[in-house]
């Protein structure tokens, strides 16, 4: 009878022993192996971006320094409003023995509904040391529109315009107006462009 009964007394505690003691300690160790298959996979992605990343700073490096000037006019990541108008004063409308006055920052609509309750005075900044142009965020870029003016012929107004559009630089005309002067074929053109940059 003590042969069956302490066998049988055997089987009870081991399974008292694996439903108490064993069983949560089982529990703790298939959470640790879900955990490290997670890890697993996170580490994996990580090479991966590890792999791309490496990949595209050797591409980054394979461009000419010209080219990164170049690209950086295109899209540059900050707005320098006194390189952008020497850029279009020296750059474009000097060829024409035409200069830029009358500068200004303007908010654009966008940022005039955001801040409705401000007078409308307050929508244009004149350019000086101490004032900065208002801008616009999009979702990857800020905006902001320069105006200003020019007195030309309709001729070099022309030219002027094709050179903006075909500058480095991504600029789009928001507003032109003019008015006649006294001399002959020369006109005073208000010229508003929008220009972004990269946050």
């Amino acid at each position: 009878m003590n042969k069956i009964i302490f066998p049988i007394i055997l089987i009870l505690s081991a399974i008292g022993i694996f439903m108490t003691f064993t069983q949560s300690h089982y529990d703790i160790v298939k959470e640790l192996r879900a955990k490290n298959a997670e890890y697993k996979l996170v580490f994996a992605d990580a090479k991966k971006l590890l792999a791309s990343r490496d990949a595209l700073v050797l591409n980054l490096n394979k461009i000419q320094s010209r080219d990164k000037a170049r690209i950086a006019k295109l899209i540059p990541d900050s707005i320098d409003n006194v390189r952008l108008i020497v850029d279009i004063n020296d750059g474009i409308t000097s060829q024409y023995n035409v200069a830029i006055k009358n500068i200004r920052f303007e908010k654009s609509q966008e940022d005039k509904n955001a801040q409705s309750t401000q007078s409308s005075a307050g929508s244009v900044v004149k350019v000086g040391v101490k004032d900065a142009p208002n801008v616009v965020s999009g979702e990857d870029y800020n905006s902001v529109t320069l105006n200003f003016s020019i007195t030309a012929s309709y001729g070099n107004f022309l030219k002027i315009l094709r050179d903006l559009e075909s500058s480095l630089r991504i600029v789009d005309i928001t507003s032109i107006s003019f008015k006649s002067t006294d001399v002959g074929d020369v006109y005073q053109y208000d010229i508003g462009i929008k220009t972004n940059w990269l946050k």
